[in-house]
């Protein structure tokens, strides 16, 4: 997987999945360094996702709970499982895409501030945690208690789940009180949401999958 992906993937590392799952759709605004870009993300239960990544052609996919990159290259497309690849600090998905992952959560606290996107009501808080180095940060992020909220960052966090990723403390903070992330700073930011089930056919593996050995050109052993 393209290390340029990443961060965007580790965003929504907030919340983890609830018990039940409806199907829906959303779109992110997220800022890279080559500028602000799109994402889409639609889901159709806690195992089956799928995030379009602002590189036309290129997307992840959970398929019962396999995860998976789809990447068009020189007019070819390449699936690649990444079943069994162990996760690692920085490998992650969703409103968290600093290098650090937060060992501790210290404080939430609200500013007072409102504000609305894609049509569903949120409150300003400053998050403020540590990292495992000892680092201090504090994030300021709009947080929401809507269920569909909720529901896109579960369908978000189904990646970093199949790679069995251990939970961000600021993902177990937010889950103890309910919250979603509607934005993080100016970094990420959600555009559009809605309950509309995906199309037939989203969740199809356009290729035969390979495996990252076959990628890295390794013999099997």
């Amino acid at each position: 997987m393209s290390t340029r992906l990443m961060p965007l993937v580790f965003l929504l590392a907030l919340v983890a999945a609830p018990a039940a799952l409806a199907a829906g759709t959303a779109t992110l605004q997220t800022s890279t360094p080559n500028g602000v870009r799109s994402m889409t993300i639609v889901w159709q239960d806690a195992d089956t996702a799928r995030i379009d990544l602002p590189r036309p052609g290129s997307y992840t996919l959970v398929l019962e709970g396999e995860p998976f990159t789809v990447n068009r290259m020189d007019g070819r497309t390449m699936v690649v499982s990444l079943k069994g690849v162990t996760p690692h600090v920085g490998l992650g998905f969703g409103p968290m895409s600093e290098p650090h992952r937060a060992e501790s959560v210290d404080a939430l606290r609200a500013t007072g501030a409102h504000e609305t996107l894609a049509g569903i009501a949120g409150d300003e808080y400053e998050l403020a945690w540590t990292d495992a180095a000892g680092g201090s940060h504090v994030d300021r992020v709009v947080l929401s208690d809507n269920p569909l909220v909720l529901e896109m960052t579960a369908a978000f966090m189904a990646f970093p789940n199949a790679l069995g990723q251990a939970a961000d403390a600021r993902a177990v903070a937010l889950r103890e009180r309910g919250l979603g992330v509607l934005r993080k700073g100016d970094d990420f930011r959600i555009t559009a949401l809605s309950a509309q089930a995906p199309p037939a056919g989203t969740f199809d593996l356009p290729a035969p999958p390979m495996s990252m050995r076959d990628v890295m050109g390794r013999p099997a052993r």
